[in-house]
């Protein structure tokens, strides 16, 4: 844990008065959680506040988890510590998770279309080959040939 306090990291969050959250003004990763550097390590602001706030040195193995919801937020208040697990409990009793029939093309993740699937089954070079015509690994093009992948695609 960097070498800080809750005053000095809140310092770097705006209240929004509506909710309660303290809302991270920082540099954020990706998704939206706040990260900063300190002594050539990256740290996530909700986790520090959380650790701040409880007086815990280490949190190993353990999951910071929002109860509002809203990654960018480090009010200790919203926070609370758990497991993996508990973490997508929490997130699926909120509707938060892509629900069963987000597949194929309907996930955002999708780098294949349909129509290239039929295409790749019914390719008969080696799938090394197929690979090279497509944005997946040698190992995905086997996975939808023997159907194990894309199972919805006849």
């Amino acid at each position: 844990m960097p070498d800080m306090t809750l005053d000095i990291l809140f310092s770097r969050a705006i209240p929004e008065p509506n909710s309660g959250c303290l809302l991270w003004e920082g540099a954020e990763n990706g998704v939206g959680y706040g990260v900063f550097g300190r002594g050539g390590r990256k740290f996530y602001a909700h986790r520090v506040s959380y650790q701040l706030a409880n007086n815990i040195e280490y949190l190993i193995g353990v999951h910071i988890c929002h109860k509002c919801d809203t990654p960018s937020c480090i009010n200790p208040d919203h926070l609370f510590a758990g497991s993996r697990s508990d973490n997508m409990k929490d997130a699926s009793s909120k509707g938060r998770l892509k629900g069963p029939g987000l597949f194929g093309v309907r996930c955002h993740a999708a780098k294949l279309t349909d129509s290239d699937i039929v295409a790749i089954r019914n390719d008969t070079r080696s799938c090394l080959a197929i690979s090279r015509d497509y944005p997946v690994s040698n190992v995905m093009i086997g996975l939808i040939k023997k159907r194990a992948w894309w199972k919805n695609i006849p």
